[in-house]
């Protein structure tokens, strides 16, 4: 067993996906990466930076990008999601 390493399925029909919790401060944010190949013809990684906040701030965002570097994740096309319709803070 490898701490932090799990596996997710978001249906019956995808296949099983990694997901790792390359960092997290057990508090405000955990960074997260996951890598597959589907039916060995698409190679498809995701990384998430997951806040309790709608907007971190920038010195956490830095320490994300911090690990994902450290990880030689590529974050260039990175995007923030959009908070609409959620309840206020």
């Amino acid at each position: 067993m490898n701490p932090a390493k799990l596996g997710i399925s978001y249906s019956y029909v995808l296949p099983f996906t990694p997901y790792w919790i390359l960092s997290t401060d057990y508090v405000n944010i955990a960074v997260v990466y996951s890598c597959t190949d589907i039916l060995r013809l698409f190679h498809v990684e995701f990384a998430w930076v997951l806040s309790r906040s709608r907007h971190p701030a920038a010195s956490t965002l830095k320490t994300a990008v911090d690990v994902f570097a450290k990880n030689s994740i590529d974050v260039s096309r990175m995007t923030d999601t959009r908070q609409q319709g959620c309840e206020k803070e």
